[in-house]
């Protein structure tokens, strides 16, 4: 709205056209803009909220790969 004030301003003094309320003249252009306007699009933020793969600190009390029973070449048939 305070950006709508010196657009205002501006445009009615170089017009030179007086009016009876200004008041009402400015609340009618805000109208006017609320409804018809289109809308602003928002811009969409990504927010992760969960840890992924690659962040999780895998050193730290990790199981050392030689105690995966699985990982080892004697138990792969």
């Amino acid at each position: 709205m305070e950006d709508q004030v010196d657009e205002f301003i501006t445009f009615w003094t170089d017009a030179g056209i007086k009016r009876r309320s200004w008041d009402a003249t400015f609340i009618h252009r805000m109208q006017y803009l609320q409804t018809h306007q289109k809308p602003q699009k928002q811009e969409k933020t990504h927010v992760i909220s969960h840890t992924g793969l690659a962040d999780k600190d895998y050193d730290k009390g990790a199981t050392p790969f030689d105690q995966i029973p699985w990982l080892n070449d004697a138990d792969v048939p």
